[in-house]
């Protein structure tokens, strides 16, 4: 029983630590720039979605996209 106890135990920790890497995506950064005129109309209007990073620092250099 000692044996299991301990195996729960350490495959709780890791998946513990597993779960902490591997986070939920968030949502993706957005960048709106609009130039107003000096009259006060909106002239140009410039919209971008930044995507977040696609995981944790280290799995995105094995991946090699640092």
């Amino acid at each position: 029983m000692k044996v299991i106890a301990m195996i729960i135990r350490n495959l709780t920790r890791r998946l513990e630590r597993l779960e902490a890497r591997t986070a939920p995506a968030a949502e993706p950064a957005i960048i709106e720039v609009v130039y107003v005129a000096p009259d006060g109309t909106e002239e140009l209007e410039w919209r971008v979605e930044v995507p977040t990073s696609a995981g944790p620092a280290w799995l995105r250099r094995l991946r090699g996209t640092v």
